[in-house]
């Protein structure tokens, strides 16, 4: 059932959930600490001997950058909101390995969420 989201000057808006718009955000957060962490462990590695990438953070932070664009964009242009943080959820999954298990699932699911409210919002205004 959809829910009054808010009023507008053309009309009501709405909202698949109320939620949704929360999982949007989460993502972004979530992948943020898991590359905070993983980064940390890198560096860890390094000062003990196990040779990784010097670019590894910067990758890091690019993924989530898309993650961030994306959450941002999706209120306004909801397929493209979802392609990009589909992108970022794949690709947190070359940077971080299995510890993107922890925020890349965030990214997709507000991804899945973005292109439901699309097409659920086009199916009421048509």
């Amino acid at each position: 059932m959809l829910r009054p989201k808010k009023e507008n000057i053309c009309g009501t808006v709405f909202s698949a959930h109320p939620c949704h718009d929360h999982w949007l955000g989460w993502g972004g957060h979530i992948a943020f600490i898991v590359n905070l962490l993983y980064s940390s462990l890198q560096v860890m590695g390094r000062v003990s001997g196990v040779i990784s990438s010097p670019l590894h953070f910067l990758f890091g932070m690019l993924v989530i950058m898309i993650g961030l664009i994306g959450s941002v964009v999706t209120p306004f242009a909801p397929i493209v909101g979802a392609v990009l943080l589909a992108v970022a959820g794949i690709a947190f999954f070359f940077i971080a390995g299995w510890w993107a298990l922890f925020a890349s699932p965030f990214l997709l699911i507000g991804a899945v969420l973005a292109f439901e409210h699309h097409r659920t919002h086009s199916q009421a205004a048509g």
